[in-house]
């Protein structure tokens, strides 16, 4: 593992923070460029960037502190020093994440599903580099796994699932069925949101197979909340995207009627 890039004295600049900053730049820029393309104002997406990307940075750090709370009890400076102590909640980034975009971007009166669109779209960049950061740091503990391909986590003896290793592989694939959706399905006129909403339903599908791989789960009346968070976001996507389909069609067995025509 490489926890930290540069180290000079006490001072040392973490792979984690490195690598999750660098995701949400390219997230951010691929959001911004997405939005401004289908003609939404720049000024305005940018503020929706920024509210978004602190709040689920706010969020993410939060949650990961109350999980971990026996690490920043001994110490409260510990919460501020992420370079010493690093670590972010992926549900917490998600759903703080998720309410100020909608919140705000009401708002503001965009198209929500234009917005949703461009960060479905920007989801790619955004898995891979955390699940490098992850990779790196060691800080998600995978189930033990002898052999080979199994890597040290912190605080836990013995070799894990890759668990990072495995996001990023995912998020390879999610990129590929957007591509693919973008070159091929998105000449059918599908309604605004139908992308966004698709790769926010990989993403949950995604987080709930790499959850089964996990082995620090976070735990609410004996059920995995992790998983029950993943679960609950591939079902809203997957809601969200059979609703916003039949109000276009109003009945989706239309649908298959207008892939016939237009191959004709």
């Amino acid at each position: 593992m490489w926890p930290s890039l540069i180290s000079i004295g006490s001072f040392s600049v973490s792979s984690f923070g490195i690598f999750v900053a660098l995701g949400f730049i390219l997230a951010a820029f691929g959001v911004w460029r997405e939005s401004r393309d289908r003609g939404l104002e720049e000024i305005r997406i940018l503020d929706n960037i920024v509210v978004a990307a602190v709040s689920a940075f706010i969020g993410a750090r939060i949650l990961f502190i109350v999980v971990h709370w026996p690490v920043f009890s001994e110490q409260l400076l510990r919460i501020f020093v992420l370079w010493r102590f690093p670590g972010f909640s992926v549900i917490g980034a998600i759903i703080s994440g998720s309410i100020a975009f909608l919140v705000y971007g009401k708002s503001q009166k965009l198209s929500l599903m234009t917005l949703i669109d461009a960060y479905g779209k920007a989801l790619p960049p955004l898995i891979f580099f955390v699940s490098l950061a992850v990779f790196l740091d060691g800080s998600v503990t995978g189930k033990v796994l002898s052999g080979r391909f199994g890597v040290p986590a912190v605080g836990v003896p013995g070799l894990h699932h890759p668990i990072g290793l495995y996001g990023m592989i995912a998020s390879l694939g999610i990129w590929l069925i957007l591509w693919v959706y973008n070159r091929n399905v998105s000449k059918y006129e599908l309604p605004r949101g139908s992308s966004g909403l698709g790769a926010f339903l990989l993403l949950g599908i995604t987080l709930c197979v790499l959850a089964i791989f996990r082995q620090d789960h976070l735990y609410w009346n004996g059920i995995s909340a992790d998983l029950l968070a993943f679960v609950t976001i591939a079902l809203i996507s997957l809601v969200g995207l059979v609703i916003v389909i039949d109000n276009k069609y109003h009945n989706l067995r239309n649908l298959t009627t207008i892939f016939q025509k237009k191959k004709i």
